[in-house]
């Protein structure tokens, strides 16, 4: 289907090259016929109105080229698109509640098929996406809820205004991402690698960071009631401004080596905790 494409695609460019060659021949015939007209010869190809005719009629016939050529062909290409693009997401829901390997590589290709007609709003609600690579992917409007997306790989890709509620994320890579308006709430993020990524606005009630990845993390307004940062790796991470922060369950992080607290965070921790700081 996608080698269709390409082919469709062709066929809309080869149509408007000749479009454009046969209006550059009729202009260069028109300019001419006052310089070069066709008195030489014999018969009908003597009159000069024989001349003038054929470049009247190159110039309807190019009217007729441009209206059921070149536009149908572009109309018909865009309809086949919207189908094309229809028949993607009907197999995305034909693979809902599938969760077997053959289901996440279907879904993989099917969500990079999209990504190319710049379709990223997408409902991956429960869909099974174990152990696929999804680098450098946006996510826009998208609704996740329940999706397993562990052991994969989404390093620098982009989610907005995204749900993630509830999906499985048990060792996915997450490395440089961002995640903007998003909801994160009872995340599963055991063992994930998380770092250097950029949340903001984000709600992250009761998500699971058990010996996560958040070095280097900046994390801003986000909502971390009853968070779980058990041996979770926060060293240089930036947690200024979040909300719900509980400080008990915060130590119980590997370490807080460098990170960036509110004052009042800080100053629990030191009585806690200090060594984790150090």
């Amino acid at each position: 289907m996608k080698r269709a494409r390409k082919y469709k695609h062709l066929n809309v460019t080869i149509l408007c090259i000749i479009f454009v060659l046969y209006l550059l021949i009729t202009i260069l015939l028109t300019v001419l016929y006052e310089v070069l007209p066709l008195y030489n010869l014999f018969g009908i190809w003597g009159k000069d109105s024989f001349y003038e005719t054929i470049v009247t009629g190159m110039y309807s016939s190019l009217i007729d080229f441009l209206v059921f050529s070149v536009l149908l062909t572009f109309l018909l290409s865009r309809w086949e698109t919207k189908n094309i693009i229809k028949n993607y997401l009907d197999e995305i829901e034909a693979c809902r509640f599938w969760f077997s390997e053959q289901a996440a590589y279907k879904l993989r290709s099917l969500i990079r098929l999209l990504q190319e007609e710049n379709v990223l709003s997408l409902n991956l609600t429960k869909c099974y996406l174990f152990n696929v690579q999804l680098k450098k992917t946006k996510f826009i409007d998208c609704q996740m809820m329940g999706a397993v997306l562990s052991n994969s790989n989404f390093e620098h890709s982009e989610f907005t205004r995204s749900n993630l509620q509830g999906a499985f994320c048990e060792g996915t890579a997450f490395k440089s991402c961002t995640f903007e308006t998003c909801g994160l709430r009872l995340l599963k993020c055991t063992n994930a690698n998380m770092s250097s990524i950029k949340m903001n606005d984000c709600n992250l009630e009761m998500t699971d960071f058990t010996k996560a990845d958040l070095r280097y993390s900046i994390l801003k307004n986000c909502n971390l009631k009853k968070v779980i940062f058990l041996d979770c790796n926060l060293e240089r991470a930036n947690l200024i401004g979040c909300k719900n922060i509980h400080v008990p369950d915060l130590i119980k992080c590997q370490t807080l080596k460098y990170a960036k607290l509110d004052a009042e965070i800080i100053d629990l921790v030191k009585q806690l905790c200090p060594s984790l700081l150090e």
